[in-house]
């Protein structure tokens, strides 16, 4: 049986050697991995005709080892990845970056493959047709991102780097030519310390440009009792004040700081429109998103700009809130919760790297920062559309009673609060959103 061939092609504004070049970037396999499949990537390790990646794949409820070749032409801007060991009988990856005019290029792409017996071949052909959809966006847009924000190589040190925006900013930057280094608690993996014992060595502070602050307890992962408060105020406060304390006895401090915060600071606003210069609301979240940016006020008169990123809902089908709606919206449960008049000021994770990439290379960006897209959604019209998007109905509603009932004070400030909060200072930097709305972000990572 001959294999199938599905070709995908793209016109991008670059020349085919920096294509080229993005392609062969260590980190862009990460890059590259939409985010509705699940990869762990084992190891890449030179052989003798070329780079071997080791991957486990989930296909289905089961993990399949997956191991590809990795060959490369300068001279003929051509990359081939063949299948050495996984579950297709044949399976071949071939990129082409052919130069067009004004400096332009054409980026190429072709899979051969057949289908194992037990894997549908239309199921298969529309799954990659899908993902070559994927790496042809991601791969525009993240040129079009460098392009639009030049920056020499920095020195970037990023807590929180294996949680799910981390793990997504991490290859972004690297693909992007910086240096960068994971703060860990775990010692052998980056820049070791451990907040609750003080520990570290002052010495592994010194030489970096930026520092991102992601790392936080998630807020979501627990009842709101007052012990899982006082572990959320722990790991977002008290270690925000920690790493601020060492920052600011380093040597030379770090050029820039970003902290995440998060939209909750203003509380519960039903109508009202929300830009950076709105007051912080009330409750815990409120409470909790204040002192967590003033966490930092250590480093301020010092010579390190200190922006607050108020993150809205991030979208990803790869983590965070989609990520546990996505098994009850795909059997056509998803529900409205309470009214569904709330307003909802949710960002696409790659917008929001993206974001972050403006804040990290604007030396005139400082303070607070929405980092929401511009189209915040009704909570009903927000729900329906991903289950629009996924072919799916949504005629469930959950009343305000059975989420108190099952979510305590959790259910007031996280599911029924309404924040119509707008990027207002991002937006007035001339930030480009890639997926302003609802559909723009479904039609890519869905």
């Amino acid at each position: 049986m001959n294999p199938s061939i599905i070709r995908f092609t793209s016109e991008l504004d670059h020349p085919d050697s920096e294509v080229f070049d993005f392609l062969m970037k260590p980190a862009v396999v990460e890059r590259l991995i939409p985010p509705w499949q699940k990869v762990r990537i084992t190891s890449k390790t030179p052989s003798q005709t070329g780079c071997r990646l080791v991957m486990q794949v989930k296909i289905g409820p089961f993990w399949v080892n997956w191991i590809t070749e990795h060959q490369s032409s300068e001279e003929e801007k051509c990359l081939t990845a063949i299948q050495v060991k996984g579950p297709f009988p044949v399976w071949k990856h071939i990129s082409r970056i052919v130069s067009i005019d004004g400096g332009r290029s054409r980026l190429e792409e072709e899979i051969h493959f057949l289908s194992p017996f037990w894997m549908k071949r239309s199921w298969v052909e529309k799954r990659v047709r899908k993902m070559l959809k994927y790496r042809h966006e991601t791969i525009a847009h993240d040129h079009a991102v460098y392009q639009r924000y030049p920056s020499p190589p920095l020195r970037i040190l990023i807590s929180g780097s294996h949680g799910f925006i981390g793990s997504a900013l991490l290859p972004f930057l690297k693909n992007g030519g910086h240096e960068v280094v994971s703060l860990v608690r775990k010692k052998g993996e980056g820049v070791f310390w451990n907040p609750k014992s003080e520990e570290h060595d002052p010495s592994d502070f010194e030489g970096f440009d930026v520092v991102i602050h992601l790392a936080g307890k998630n807020l979501a992962s627990g009842l709101w009792t007052k012990a899982f408060k006082r572990q959320v105020f722990q790991s977002r406060c008290r270690d925000s004040w920690f790493l601020s304390q060492i920052l600011s006895r380093t040597v030379r401090s770090p050029s820039t700081l970003i902290s995440a915060s998060a939209i909750g600071i203003y509380g519960n606003r039903g109508e009202e429109t929300l830009s950076e210069k709105s007051l912080p609301g009330e409750g815990f979240l409120a409470n909790l998103c204040e002192q967590w940016e003033r966490s930092f006020s250590s480093l301020e008169g010092k010579k390190t700009r200190l922006v607050h990123t108020r993150f809205g809902i991030v979208l990803s089908p790869g983590g965070g809130m989609l990520a546990r709606l996505l098994p009850s919206l795909r059997l056509g449960l998803g529900a409205v919760l309470g009214s569904g008049k709330q307003w909802v000021s949710w960002i696409a994770l790659d917008d929001l790297i993206y974001g972050l990439y403006a804040l990290v290379t604007e030396k005139g960006a400082e303070g607070p920062f929405n980092l929401t897209a511009p189209h915040p959604e009704r909570a009903k019209d927000f729900t329906r559309k991903l289950a629009k998007g996924l072919g799916r109905p949504c005629w469930l509603r959950i009343g305000e009673s059975p989420l108190h009932f099952a979510f305590g004070a959790m259910a007031d400030e996280m599911l029924l609060s309404s924040a119509k909060a707008l990027p207002e200072k991002l937006i007035g930097l001339g930030f480009r959103f890639h997926y302003p709305k609802m559909k723009d972000f479904m039609d890519h990572s869905l």
